[in-house]
């Protein structure tokens, strides 16, 4: 299993240190993960906030009904 340190070599199909892998001699370097896009930051603003509101609605049922 790989550690932090350590990269995956797309050319010979092994884990190696960060740098220079020792196999086949590729230029190893961690690339940044792709932003969040906004429409699913949107999303899950969306779904918190009808969470919620069901929540109080379901409050509001609790309440009325005792």
């Amino acid at each position: 299993m790989a550690t932090e340190t350590e990269a995956w070599c797309e050319t010979c199909g092994a884990w190696a240190e960060e740098g220079e892998c020792p196999t086949c001699g590729q230029v190893l370097v961690e690339e940044e993960p792709p932003p969040i896009p906004w429409h699913f930051k949107f999303l899950v603003v969306a779904i918190v906030a009808y969470l919620g509101w069901r929540g109080v609605q379901g409050i509001i049922w609790l309440v009325g009904r005792f």
